[in-house]
């Protein structure tokens, strides 16, 4: 069912051949996200490292998280514009454009980062 200015339309299944959907937010939204999700990972980071003093890495590294977070996540939201098609027939979508995922072991502790166009 589709609604619009002119009414209501309804569509069955077979008669869909794509759904797109149109961003029309700011960059800030992306910004925050990013900021919240860096500065977890940040401290996440800071309290698997075990540093001398734990409260200071935790900070730093969540600070450090968060400044990086916003940006990745400021540039991302800015650069997704226009129709995005949400799903298309005969086709699988991508999840997600940007995947982060942490990285903590004995020997290694970061970020893996993927971005998909």
């Amino acid at each position: 069912r589709l609604r619009g200015d002119d009414g209501q339309i309804d569509l069955t299944e077979d008669q869909v051949r794509q759904v797109d959907v149109q961003h029309e937010e700011s960059a800030w939204s992306g910004a925050l996200i990013g900021m919240a999700a860096g500065a977890g990972g940040g401290a996440v980071i800071g309290a698997a490292i075990g540093c001398d003093s734990a409260e200071i890495c935790v900070g730093v590294l969540a600070g450090y998280g968060a400044l990086i977070g916003l940006a990745a996540g400021g540039i991302t939201d800015a650069l997704i514009k226009g129709r995005k098609p949400v799903y298309v027939e005969g086709t699988q979508m991508a999840a997600l454009p940007l995947q982060i995922v942490p990285v903590i072991s004995k020997r290694h502790k970061g970020v893996l980062a993927t971005i998909t166009f």
